[in-house]
């Protein structure tokens, strides 16, 4: 096995920007060894990244470590992720902004200043192939953004379609694989005051294709993947340290149609969902081995888990593993 240590001017940089990582046959990124330290105020430095790649003429690969710096971003929900710079140029942290339901937009109505963080005396630590935890990061008052109210340690967790790090309270990763069944990811979750709606309950968020981010969470749904794939992370809101407390249920939906192309329903579909919650370890779920007899006039729906946390942030992961059919979307509670 070759090594070589490059730096954002490698040329092989290059090719995974060019080539899409994610799209990119043969190619793993792993984090497992790494360390780093924070550079300045909005930077830090990973180092040991390594990247491996199929060889013809090497059957074990060749791999290289790089050390990268990352500039800290924050999405419009306030969930922050971690750039990589790849050239003298630093990216840019704008992205577009995802379609959101009127009804209920309590992130859009929140000014997005500064991104919340001090990182120069923060620290990396390596969590798994795909994790590393930032220590020690300060964190922002949001009245003041030149006063530190706290450092918090926070897991961030790799994106191979994106090469961002993202901020990994509790990640969720949905993914199937018959291209043409039409799935979505529903949570929904506590926000206190939030009156009662035809897509939601009482004091009750419901996160969803027409509604992708709020306060306390973000659904992302990748285009380039063919929407094969999406994701939900779950975050503190932005002056807590925690998760909110109360009842979090994370919902997959099959709606049906008559165009589709499909027989088949979310069971026969290659469903599978996976969860990381801080640095633990990855939970994985599939539809109930029962569910391929169930099937709708309207679509199906697989109730795979809530999540429990306390006052104190602790989360508790409760499986339903509930199958049933002819649900809406704006019926999944």
């Amino acid at each position: 096995m070759k090594h070589k240590r490059n730096n954002y001017e490698s040329g092989l940089v290059a090719l995974l920007l060019l080539s899409n990582l994610a799209h990119a046959q043969g190619f793993t990124v792993d984090f497992s060894d790494v360390e780093g330290f924070g550079v300045n105020s909005e930077k830090v430095q990973i180092n040991d990244i390594f990247v491996t790649w199929d060889s013809p003429f090497d059957p074990a690969g060749v791999t290289v470590p790089y050390d990268l710096d990352f500039k800290v971003c924050q999405s419009v929900s306030g969930r922050r992720y971690l750039r990589p710079i790849f050239t003298a140029e630093e990216p840019t942290c704008s992205e577009a902004l995802p379609p959101q339901d009127a009804v209920f937009s309590e992130a859009a109505a929140m000014p997005l200043v500064s991104n919340g963080v001090y990182l120069s005396n923060s620290y990396v630590q390596n969590v798994d192939i795909n994790r590393v935890r930032i220590e020690h990061i300060g964190i922002r008052n949001p009245d003041y953004p030149e006063a530190i109210t706290r450092y918090d340690n926070i897991v961030f967790k790799f994106d191979p379609e994106t090469l961002d790090l993202e901020e990994c309270h509790v990640c969720i990763l949905f993914e199937w694989r018959d291209d043409q069944l039409e799935l979505d990811a529903h949570l929904t979750g506590p926000a206190p005051g939030v009156p009662e709606d035809y897509n939601h309950e009482p004091d009750r968020f419901h996160l969803y294709f027409r509604s992708q981010y709020n306060e306390v969470s973000e659904l992302k749904r990748p285009i380039e993947l063919g929407n094969k794939q999406q994701e939900v992370f779950i975050f503190p809101p932005r002056t807590a340290k925690t998760l909110r407390p109360g009842r979090y249920r994370f919902t997959v939906h099959h709606y049906e149609d008559n165009y589709s192309g499909s027989n088949n329903n979310i069971a026969q579909s290659g469903a599978l969902v996976s969860l990381w919650i801080g640095d633990g370890t990855k939970q994985v779920f599939r539809p109930p081995t029962d569910s391929h007899i169930l099937r709708g006039e309207m679509g199906d729906i697989w109730r795979v888990f809530e999540l429990h946390v306390a006052d104190d942030g602790k989360v508790t992961v409760v499986p339903i593993q509930n199958y049933d059919v002819d649900v809406i979307p704006s019926e999944v509670y």
